[in-house]
C-alpha cells in the first residue's frame, strides 16, 4: 500500500481511498468477525424462537381432565363456603362482632377461591418462560440489526480504492 519513491525526492505516496480519513481502516478480518457474530446471534434467535413456540403450544393445550375435575370440585366447595362467608360479612357490616367459627368461614372461602384459581388459570411458570423467550428473540433481532449496519459500513469499495492509485500514477506520469 505504501510506496517510497526515490525518483521524486522525499515524497511518500499512499494508494488509499480518496477522502478517507487517516486511521479509518476497513479490513476483511473485521468483516469476517461481524459475519461470525451475526451467525451466532441468528442461531441464538432461532433457539429462543423455538422455545417461545414450544411454550405457546403448551399454553394453548387444554387442561387435563383430572385438573378440570379438581377445579369443579373446589368450585362447588367454594360456592357453599362463600354463602356462609357472605352471611358473616353481613354481620361485620352491621357492626356485630364475629365468633371464631364465623371468621374461619371467611378465611376458608378465600382459600377455596385461591385453589379454584390455581386449577383453572394457566400455568404461570410457562407464561413467564414464554415472555422471557420472546424478550430474547427481540434482543437478538436488535443485535443482528446493529451488526448488519456495521457490515454495511465496513464494506470496501474497490473502485474507490483503485481510484486513488490511478490518480497518483497519473500524476507521476505512468
Amino acid at each position: 500500500m505504501w510506496n517510497y519513491n526515490y525518483n521524486y525526492g522525499d515524497e511518500l505516496y499512499h494508494y488509499g481511498i480518496l477522502g478517507m480519513r487517516w486511521g479509518h481502516r476497513k479490513h476483511q478480518e473485521l468483516d469476517e468477525y461481524y459475519r461470525r457474530r451475526r451467525e451466532t446471534f441468528v442461531k441464538r434467535q432461532a433457539k429462543a424462537q423455538a422455545q417461545s413456540n414450544k411454550y405457546a403450544y403448551k399454553l394453548a393445550q387444554p387442561r387435563s381432565a383430572k385438573r378440570q375435575a379438581k377445579a369443579e370440585k373446589y368450585r362447588a366447595k367454594w360456592q357453599k363456603a362463600e354463602g356462609k362467608a357472605r352471611r358473616a360479612r353481613m354481620r361485620v357490616a352491621a357492626g356485630k362482632q364475629l365468633n371464631y367459627w364465623q371468621s374461619d368461614r371467611i378465611m376458608r372461602a378465600e382459600s377455596l377461591k385461591a385453589k379454584v384459581n390455581r386449577y383453572e388459570s394457566p400455568n404461570q411458570k410457562l407464561i413467564a418462560k414464554r415472555s422471557k423467550a420472546d424478550y430474547k428473540v427481540k434482543k437478538y433481532q436488535k443485535r443482528i440489526a446493529k451488526i448488519d449496519k456495521k457490515i454495511a459500513k465496513n464494506k470496501m469499495n474497490m473502485k474507490a480504492a483503485n481510484r486513488g492509485k490511478k490518480y497518483v500514477n497519473r500524476k507521476r506520469g505512468k
